[in-house]
């Protein structure tokens, strides 16, 4: 089901109209971004900017023509020809929990380049038993055709795990992207083997947060309030491990307690609000049974004070210490408002501490000397690794992880080259 850039030639006002889109749906994500852990604010601003796609389409083709320019080039030579091949239909299959910001997360980054502008379709499935989730996918579904994207280019299917199972099953599928746990990627990457199918996992992650002693510690309190905290810890590059060199251990971490009593935890819909709940019942009793295996190890237990909402599946911001690597707590991707801290000495400890994982999705280094910092930085088995800030995403970039993070990048040229088959033809 490959087809190649000639074959689509006819299409270019489709592409163009797509491009347009793409950029109008960047700037979704980027008024949507503000809200993204209240979903409420995120429907309304979403909404707001999909009445305003239309608006910006001369504005967009400009950029559609800036983006090919910097689309892999066909390059001649004189005795051969090497050329790309665009893989013509496409699966999503998506597990969000962050409903309109992760959508609009996943549009930028498999709708704006490597699909409909180069002449691909999609089809988006919807994580199933997360109701908001289709819902959230229908409404992104009625801006883009609101906004002008043609017929077919974007597809979104509802239902339970067996549609998702037979979307990657399917024989006319050339290309699968999924987003969610690293069960569910295993289980993809074992129906996909042999089938000849590309395929672009984003998993799971257990990312170190390391600070190192000469560290700006106040701003390192507020990158851990952002990396972890943010979205209630439902991020899949969320710094859930805290790395502190030891000198200053104890002083970083009662900063960090008295920023964490001020975290805001209530109601979505209320603009104060810091923290809001987390997605359902049964990801709370996950969080609780986590920190409850930390205790029955002997870990040390601090929740943020202040009640909580008696309607809701609330948990409050917390901080386990005194802990040890092979607890599950830190193993294992909680996906929930739960920060483990470990101490250690020296550059080589915290690189073997940091990759003591089997993840590897995204790490944050925080050290006033550029030298320590990139020096640790390329040691770190993660795709990708933040210094002195965390959660930084350049739409020019590639992002992803590898181990049981998954593989393949989104975004950037190497996401690009994800959805092309690259041949050579010699004469």
């Amino acid at each position: 089901m490959a087809a190649s850039h000639s074959d689509h030639s006819h299409q270019q006002h489709g592409h163009g109209r797509a491009f347009a889109v793409g950029v109008g749906l960047n700037l979704a994500f980027v008024a949507a971004e503000a809200a993204f852990g209240l979903l409420a604010g995120s429907l309304a601003l979403l909404a707001d900017a999909g009445h305003n796609l239309s608006d910006v389409l001369g504005l967009a083709m400009a950029w559609g023509a800036v983006l090919l320019s910097r689309r892999p080039p066909t390059q001649r030579h004189t005795y051969g020809l090497r050329s790309t091949s665009i893989l013509a239909a496409l699966g999503n299959a998506l597990l969000l929990l962050v409903a309109v910001g992760a959508i609009c997360w996943e549009a930028i980054h498999r709708l704006q380049a490597p699909q409909p502008v180069q002449g691909a379709t999609v089809i988006w499935v919807a994580a199933a038993g997360v109701a908001v989730n289709g819902i959230t996918a229908l409404l992104f579904a009625e801006i883009a055709a609101e906004a002008g994207l043609p017929a077919g280019v974007l597809n979104v299917v509802t239902g339970d795990g067996s549609t998702g199972a037979t979307l990657v099953g399917h024989a006319g599928i050339d290309k699968i992207a999924f987003t969610g746990s690293t069960e569910v990627g295993r289980a993809i990457r074992k129906a996909t083997a042999g089938t000849g199918k590309k395929l672009t996992l984003e998993l799971g992650g257990k990312s170190p947060f390391v600070v190192f002693a000469d560290a700006d510690l106040d701003a390192a309190v507020e990158g851990v309030v952002d990396a972890i905290w943010f979205n209630q810890g439902q991020v899949c590059c969320a710094g859930s491990r805290l790395l502190v060199q030891e000198g200053i251990e104890t002083r970083f971490l009662a900063k960090l307690r008295q920023r964490m009593a001020t975290i805001r935890v209530g109601d979505p819909l209320d603009k104060s609000t810091d923290m809001g709940t987390l997605i359902d019942a049964s990801q709370r009793q996950r969080v609780a049974h986590y920190v409850a295996l930390a205790q029955a190890d002997g870990a040390s237990v601090w929740h943020a004070p202040g009640s909580l909402p008696t309607q809701g599946c609330y948990y409050p911001p917390t901080l386990i210490t005194d802990i040890g690597s092979a607890s599950a707590a830190v193993q294992e991707e909680i996906f929930g408002p739960v920060l483990v801290s470990m101490g250690f000495r020296t550059p080589e400890e915290a690189v073997a501490l940091a990759n003591n994982t089997v993840y590897g999705l995204a790490a944050s280094i925080w050290s006033e000397s550029i030298s320590l910092a990139l020096d640790v930085a390329p040691r770190l088995k993660a795709g990708v690794v933040w210094i002195n800030t965390c959660n930084q995403f350049d739409a020019s970039c590639g992002f992803g992880g590898y181990r049981e993070s998954g593989f393949g990048r989104e975004g950037g040229r190497e996401g690009l080259l994800e959805y092309l088959v690259a041949r050579s033809v010699d004469a």
